[in-house]
């Protein structure tokens, strides 16, 4: 802090602009109370990210104007000088002061003109704030730009008259599953692409991919025996059942890049189940879309080899977990624990499913990262750098397990870092040149590196006239046939593989209705003369 400079504080939502001589040292009572209320060990590093968004809006206030006189700042330097107010606790309500008529209406009196000037020894606490024009608007870098600087045309696919983009659904096979997709077309739309990276039921899975499954659990298996995620209790040790969390398995399908698809099972604890959920931290940095392009930037900038690495089962690999946590296995990692189904052991890493897990294996991993030398940038907790003598070196960027690495081929003393890195972890991929990370597709020419999302968008020519669906047209589908009736001869999509015109459609249709109504009436009626 340097005289006559501005230091900037956030105060809840607001933001103020202070002078340095507003300024004191904390006492040593407020260092205490500090340190309790937040450790620094458990306390998510703040970004300016962070405190863009808690603030919010571009406006702060300018109180640097009210700069204590000098005495007043010489006492607040220098506490231990005099004898400070003993602090005592209340045990009843705090009375209201008691003023009398003449001071109110003294008070009343008093203008903004007729305020009693000179510094007085006792502030007030509540400092009011008149609006005297401090409020200022901070202005967007872009609108300094000149208009010459700015590209004339647009390069962008959209900008296109003729851009255009199609999603490919699978209808359901069964007759049952396609009346209930036709029965609102959106909403199966909307669920299916939701329905993507969900889990799946072994009930419904064919033997292939059931033996795909066995051997994606397998590996999940192995990795919780490597990592010895759970610790095995003596009997007289273990808890009792209620004091534990459960623990089930999640399978999915995981798209690879070409195309294809691989089975993917996961192993997730019930965190929910824990009771101290409320009190552990939930939240953990994550990589940026800017923090991503800078990387690139600096990349490209530099000449550097840009690589990217995924970790297998990164949470089994972060910390030791801090806590006490009691949790049943599965009946699979508890037969390969060697225990009986059903036995509670205590959970040693951050697995996947509790609700601290992602923050407690950022802090593994920026903690080994800091060993090895590496800075954390204030403007992304997930971006380390490397300087050696004040050069950069080297900088690493990760979002949950998959991780960049941007630096010099051949410098010995970045490769020995990453050699460090490789050894601590257990990678599943290591590429480079060209890769996926985090969905996007980044390849590395002698140009510059280029993005994209080929595989989120496939564009392909149909013909509209042809999109007819096939629910008027099946056998025993009468109930289409009423909601076709209902809705006033209209439906959403129609397919016919005989192309009948909609006249012919309609009346074929009005008759098999009118035939319908008919035997239903007949039906009701032989039932009346039975009974």
């Amino acid at each position: 802090v340097r005289a006559g400079g501005a230091v900037w504080l956030v105060k809840g939502r607001s933001l103020l602009k202070t002078s340095p001589e507003q300024l004191r040292r904390a006492t040593e009572r407020e260092e205490m109370l500090e340190a309790l209320s937040e450790p620094s060990s458990q306390s998510t590093p703040w970004t300016f990210h962070t405190v863009a968004e808690q603030v919010g809006g571009n406006k702060f206030e300018d109180i640097s104007k009210e700069v204590p006189d000098v005495t007043e700042w010489q006492r607040a330097q220098r506490p231990e000088e005099e004898i400070q107010p003993t602090r005592f606790r209340l045990r009843r309500k705090r009375p209201a002061p008691e003023t009398t008529r003449d001071e109110e209406e003294e008070a009343i009196d008093i203008g903004p003109e007729e305020e009693p000037g000179g510094p007085t020894r006792g502030r007030s606490r509540s400092r009011e704030r008149p609006p005297r024009g401090s409020t200022t608007e901070a202005t967007a870098w872009w609108s300094t730009i000149p208009e010459r600087e700015w590209p004339e045309t647009q390069a962008s696919y959209w900008c296109e008259r003729d851009a255009a983009m199609e999603i490919e659904i699978p209808m359901p096979e069964s007759k049952r599953g396609m009346n209930k997709a036709l029965e609102d077309l959106g909403a199966y739309f909307v669920n299916n692409l939701k329905r993507r990276a969900v889990e799946l039921s072994e009930k419904r899975m064919t033997a292939e991919e059931k033996e795909e499954f066995r051997g994606a659990k397998g590996v999940e298996i192995r990795n919780f025996l490597a990592s010895e995620a759970f610790q095995v209790l003596p009997p007289h040790l273990r808890p009792d059942k209620s004091q534990a969390i459960g623990m089930r398995w999640i399978l999915s399908w995981k798209l690879k890049e070409d195309g294809t698809r691989k089975a993917k099972a996961r192993a997730v604890l019930l965190g929910y189940q824990d009771s101290a959920y409320e009190h552990r931290a939930t939240t953990s940095p994550v990589m940026t879309r800017q923090t991503r392009q800078m990387v690139a930037q600096l990349a490209t900038w530099k000449r550097w080899k840009l690589s990217k690495g995924d970790v297998t089962g990164a949470f089994l690999q972060s910390r030791e977990y801090p806590d006490q946590l009691y949790c049943i296995p599965t009946p699979d990692i508890c037969e390969a624990l060697g225990v009986a189904p059903g036995t509670v052991t205590r959970v040693q890493k951050a697995c996947y499913g509790l609700v601290d897990a992602p923050l407690e294996w950022w802090r593994s991993v920026d903690s080994f990262l800091q060993e090895l030398g590496f800075q954390r940038t204030w403007a992304d907790s997930c971006c380390w750098v490397l300087r050696k003598g004040g050069v950069l070196k080297g900088v690493i960027s990760g979002h949950d397990d998959d991780f960049l690495f941007a630096g010099k081929s051949g410098d010995q003393f970045w490769e020995d870092k990453l050699e460090a890195i490789k050894q601590k972890f257990k990678w599943g991929a290591w590429d480079t040149g060209s890769f996926t990370q985090c969905g996007v597709l980044v390849e590395q020419g002698p140009a510059g590196i280029h993005l994209s999302q080929p595989s989120y968008l496939v564009i392909r020519w149909v013909h509209s006239e042809a999109q007819l669906a096939n629910s008027l047209t099946k056998a025993n589908g009468m109930r289409e046939y009423e909601l076709y009736s209902k809705m006033g001869h209209r439906w959403r999509l129609v397919e016919d593989t005989n192309m009948m015109s909609a006249r012919r459609r309609k009346e074929e249709l009005m008759l098999t209705h009118a035939k319908h109504a008919m035997d239903q009436k007949k039906a009701g009626a032989l039932r009346v003369s039975v009974l």
